[in-house]
């Protein structure tokens, strides 16, 4: 009976050791993920000026007052408008501003950067394009100048069309509907369509 209750004692004292190191071990697991979280929340509070103590309170004010503020508020404004003290409230107003500032100025330059992006790469490109076909030009090789001509136009070039051999003004629109020239890039200017002139050559060029 002794033996027995030796044998279990031992066994309980196995079980213990035993939990002890697996808890151990278990501890020293989330360790570098505490440790992650804590850069984390570093880098959120230095993004908004705030201490680590006013980030936790940020977070815990949205907690109390789930529902009634505004997901989209910032965490100054969450600080300002729950602030305790008006002098509070005014240095995270103050600090919102300045925030707010910095983003418009950023925005302005990335604005200005764009557009003068889109001035070079418009000044880059043509304005106008001319195109001469023959009026019995339907496929093959002498269809691919005005195929590039057509996506140029879409893309916001203007194209010059000269058709040679046409009889009249009918025989040009019936060219154009066969190469599903866009009527409505005809209406804006953008494509023009017209009477070759003696001496012309088929071919597209730039002016």
């Amino acid at each position: 009976m002794k033996k027995d209750f030796r044998q279990g004692v031992f066994f309980l004292l196995f079980l213990t050791l035993t939990s002890s190191n697996l808890c151990a071990q278990s501890v020293t697991s989330i360790q570098p993920a505490a440790s992650e979280v804590e850069k984390i929340v570093v880098r959120q509070a230095e993004t908004w000026n705030l201490t680590i103590d006013e980030w936790n309170r940020h977070t815990e004010l949205r907690t109390l007052h789930h529902g009634l503020l505004s997901a989209d508020l910032t965490p100054l404004e969450v600080l300002g408008i729950l602030a305790e003290t008006p002098e509070e409230r005014r240095r995270y107003a103050r600090l919102f501003a300045s925030h707010q500032l910095k983003i418009l100025q950023r925005i302005a330059e990335f604005e200005a950067d764009y557009l003068e992006a889109v001035a070079d790469i418009a000044n880059s490109r043509p304005t106008r394009m001319q195109l001469v076909s023959e009026i019995t030009c339907l496929t093959g090789p002498c269809a691919d100048p005005i195929t590039e001509a057509l996506g140029q136009a879409r893309s916001g070039v203007g194209v010059d069309i000269y058709v040679l051999g046409a009889a009249n003004d009918g025989a040009i629109r019936v060219w154009a509907a066969r190469h599903l020239v866009p009527p409505d890039l005809v209406r804006s200017q953008v494509i023009t369509l017209n009477h070759a002139r003696q001496g012309m050559e088929p071919g597209l060029t730039h002016p």
